[in-house]
């Protein structure tokens, strides 16, 4: 078994946890954030983590959940968002949502009056549901391929205006909080959200108000 150990930034080492879903072939760790270094060593060569140059996402611009409409730009700040335009770090910056990705262009990453870029601004288009943003960057160290991603998962959910076609029933319509709903439809899309709100306040698509699904099936 490899010796795997991480050197943090106040020069101690930590040895992360082995995840239970290693196999023969392959070894996956975990470990806190507070554990978060540069260095990873394994069984005493050294590999870097990437943590000072990927870029790290902070925030968003004057929200305060991660829900827009369609059409709507997503707006995020962070730290180290300028590396994007770096071509020697040769950085890949996408969303991702199931099996499709839309890439981050040059022109998505904003400068601030200092020429400094803080931001990334982009439009995702008509797709509803949850997108992931995704850092990645892919090299060789130690003659040895290197692939460092750092994804952020459901960093944005695209709402809009779902067109309902047939019957739909709702089951149990009413009940204690925690009750699992079901929701039957004639038709119902594979990437939907479901908003629960009180009868005759207005409606608020906020992820405060989104129901949890459990699962989505389709009968044929």
């Amino acid at each position: 078994m490899a010796e795997v150990q991480i050197l943090k930034s106040d020069g101690s080492l930590v040895r992360p946890q082995k995840s239970a879903s290693s196999g023969k072939f392959v070894a996956q760790y975990s470990y806190k954030a507070a554990d978060m270094g540069e260095m990873l060593f394994i069984d005493g060569t050294v590999y870097s983590l990437g943590e000072n140059f990927m870029p790290r996402i902070t925030g968003r611009d004057g929200a305060t959940d991660n829900i827009i409409d369609v059409g709507e730009k997503i707006v995020l700040t962070g730290d180290r968002i300028a590396n994007l335009k770096d071509k020697d770090l040769k950085i890949e910056a996408y969303f991702s949502q199931a099996n499709s990705i839309i890439e981050i262009e040059e022109e998505d990453i904003k400068v601030d009056e200092n020429g400094k870029a803080k931001k990334i601004e982009k439009k995702l288009g008509t797709g509803l549901g949850a997108y992931s943003l995704i850092f990645r960057q892919q090299g060789s160290q130690n003659n040895i391929p290197v692939v460092i991603q750092h994804t952020y998962q459901s960093i944005v959910i695209v709402r809009g205006q779902l067109i309902v076609t047939g019957n739909i029933t709702i089951f149990p319509n009413q009940g204690p909080v925690g009750t699992t709903v079901t929701i039957t439809a004639d038709t119902i899309e594979s990437n939907v959200s479901v908003f629960l709100m009180k009868k005759g306040e207005d409606y608020q698509y906020t992820k405060q108000n989104m129901a949890p699904n459990d699962s989505i099936s389709h009968s044929v």
